[in-house]
């Protein structure tokens, strides 16, 4: 019996053992599973720590991407403007060609019109510098009619001066020829 009772302590020893060993093996596992644990939470909060810093960066880019969209939308609406004052000058610029050549036709018409008229007047110059000179011509010539006649006048009014002094002595002689008849 006492043998007996000395297996069953052997037994119980040995299971003693084998459990103590487990129960070291367990711990070793649980301080290992602890120390995963540790590493792990401390990947968490490293990981929390990513996860709030990308929360941030997204809603800075959230925040920019609508910055960026209204700046976007500004600067179509700012080309909108300028494109459609592009085209408002291109009607213009088209419509003051148009008004540039039409003037233009009419400069030529006018040019056209100015080049006869000088001719005219090169034609109506050239006509009265020759009348000019016939006219020169023919006053001289009359100048020296006058002269002439001026002259001839003169000679005529000492011939009639002279006739008329020929004729007051004739009278005055008459007289003195009736006197002289009359006593006879």
């Amino acid at each position: 019996e006492v043998m007996e009772r000395e297996a069953e302590l052997k037994d119980a020893k040995g299971s003693r053992d084998e459990i103590q060993t487990e129960h070291n093996d367990t711990l070793a596992k649980i301080e290992n599973l602890l120390a995963t644990v540790d590493g792990t939470t401390r990947e968490l909060q490293s990981l929390e720590g990513v996860k709030k810093q990308l929360e941030e960066d997204l809603e800075s880019l959230t925040k920019t991407a609508a910055s960026t969209s209204t700046a976007k939308e500004e600067l179509q609406n700012l080309l909108d403007e300028k494109k459609e004052k592009f085209e408002e000058l291109s009607t213009d610029l088209t419509a003051i060609t148009s008004e540039c050549m039409h003037l233009r036709g009419k400069l030529n018409v006018e040019q056209e019109t100015v080049q006869k008229q000088a001719k005219e007047l090169e034609t109506l110059q050239l006509a009265a510098e020759e009348s000019t000179t016939t006219t020169q011509r023919e006053m001289t010539r009359v100048e020296g009619e006058l002269e002439e006649a001026s002259v001839a006048r003169a000679a005529l009014q000492q011939a009639q001066e002279k006739l008329q002094t020929e004729h007051d002595a004739a009278v005055v002689q008459i007289k003195n020829l009736e006197s002289e008849k009359q006593q006879l």
